[in-house]
């Protein structure tokens, strides 16, 4: 949904598709949760994107796309603790869709006055190409990717 929204040149629709997204990584974040705080498990989290869509041109770009890891312990402090994560609703929720009359006050509005912040590692605290970038891991190649990923959780082991 997200990537035909950019072939669309659907802004307002990607917002809302990124806003599912986000609502999903939170259930994930959730559930992981759960199952860490039995003292079983240890879990990292990992988003990133295969490619990029923007909005402006319509089309694959082929500009680097974000990418943020984190331990989920990271992460569940980020957000607001325990609490926060433990009471996120893990009911389903309908995909986002565009009423005819929803403008592009809506996107305004939907960005809020939200306070970010940072996981661990540096001070990004969003996500998206320019934040991720000035983030410690700098630009990389996506052949790199899987490397990092490993070496994240070599040290996360230790």
């Amino acid at each position: 949904a997200i990537d035909d929204a950019g072939h669309d040149k659907a802004s307002l629709f990607k917002v809302k598709g990124l806003e599912a997204v986000d609502k999903a990584i939170g259930q994930l974040a959730c559930l992981l949760w759960k199952a860490e705080i039995t003292g079983k498990f240890e879990y990292s989290i990992c988003i990133t994107g295969d490619h990029s869509t923007p909005v402006e041109y319509g089309d694959h770009s082929f500009e680097p796309v974000p990418f943020a890891l984190c331990r989920l312990k990271d992460y569940v402090g980020a957000v607001g603790g325990e609490a926060t994560v433990m009471h996120t609703s893990l009911e389903s929720f309908p995909l986002p869709s565009i009423e005819a009359n929803e403008g592009e006050r809506r996107t305004e509005e939907s960005r809020g006055n939200v306070q970010n912040k940072s996981f661990s590692g540096d001070t990004v605290c969003e996500f998206n190409e320019i934040s991720a970038a000035r983030g410690c891991l700098g630009r990389f190649q996506g052949s790199e990717m899987m490397g990092i990923i490993k070496k994240s959780l070599e040290i996360n082991c230790q």
